[in-house]
């Protein structure tokens, strides 16, 4: 429910020059975008403060983070797309098959992700103490 607090407290445990790793879902996404409360990143009741990166380093820096690395890319537009298609058909998400497929428009989101941080199915970064 505090997630600038649970950051705080992740800072304060870590080492002279340690860094937190941290992944969670983009809410300005692609897939979030086109699949909006389907949308397999949302994983209610699990997450409960979404983030885009503004508001992530945002956070971290109140959290006395003093440095953030976005990590190398990872395709996960296929299966977030496949099993939020799923949930918006009241399918089991957990069932579906490599043949169930959105449409065509995973390439084109991989590209953009690839190339625009911003619009990452997950932020997925490093952050430092110091």
């Amino acid at each position: 429910h505090h997630p600038v607090e649970v950051l705080t407290a992740c800072n304060r445990l870590l080492g002279q020059n340690g860094y937190l790793w941290l992944e969670t879902p983009n809410n300005a996404s692609i897939g979030h975008r086109l699949f909006g409360h389907s949308w397999r990143g949302l994983e209610i009741p699990r997450h409960l403060v979404l983030f885009n990166l503004t508001s992530m380093r945002n956070a971290l820096h109140k959290a006395g983070f003093k440095k953030v690395e976005f990590q190398p890319y990872r395709p996960l537009c296929d299966i977030l797309f496949r099993t939020s298609k799923a949930i918006l058909e009241g399918i089991d998400p957990y069932s579906v098959s490599r043949q169930y497929r959105p449409t065509g428009i995973v390439k084109k989101a991989e590209w953009i992700a690839r190339h625009d941080l911003s619009c990452r199915e997950f932020i997925t970064l490093k952050a430092w103490k110091n």
